[in-house]
């Protein structure tokens, strides 16, 4: 089967559990956890269009290209990007996100650490941060990426905090 016939499957049996799934008894966190894992497969499909230069083709940025193609804003754009370059650093985040056990936005908070420290990345504990994004808020994960950024790479915080 090739993959515009999957994503045409795929398209059908959203559109069918659209029509005839009983909103009194879908359960919203196994619902959440599918459109999740949805959202890390898109980021790594805007990722390798970026590395393909599909928006090049277009005569947009990456960005422009993913805000337009997606229907969605150039912020939103900017973080699936973020997240898919990531992911690619990350593995044992992209399965954890995946495999529904943490959600779309933790992954993407700890993405956009991993992209702010860069080569530093190395310090980031898959399996803690697994653990951090199940037990705590998003709130709380992102002040953790806050402390962890500013121990890890205090000289590119200090740059950013400058900017600001």
């Amino acid at each position: 089967m090739c993959m515009a016939d999957e994503l045409e499957r795929l398209a059908s049996v959203a559109r069918d559990f659209e029509l005839e799934a009983d909103d009194d008894f879908v359960d919203p966190k196994l619902l959440a956890a599918v459109i999740d894992g949805l959202q890390g497969k898109l980021c790594r499909v805007l990722d390798r269009a970026k590395k393909r230069g599909d928006h090049l083709l277009a005569g947009q940025t990456a960005c422009a290209w993913v805000s337009v193609t997606c229907l969605m804003s150039r912020t939103a754009a900017a973080d699936r990007l973020c997240v898919g370059e990531q992911l690619g650093h990350l593995p044992r985040i992209a399965a954890a996100l995946s495999s529904g056990q943490i959600g779309y936005q933790a992954t993407a908070v700890i993405c956009h650490l991993s992209e702010q420290v860069g080569e530093k990345r190395e310090y980031i504990d898959q399996e803690h941060w697994i653990d951090y994004a199940r037990r705590f808020s998003i709130k709380e994960l992102r002040y953790l990426t806050y402390k962890a950024r500013e121990v890890w790479d205090a000289e590119g915080f200090e740059k950013d905090n400058e900017e600001d």
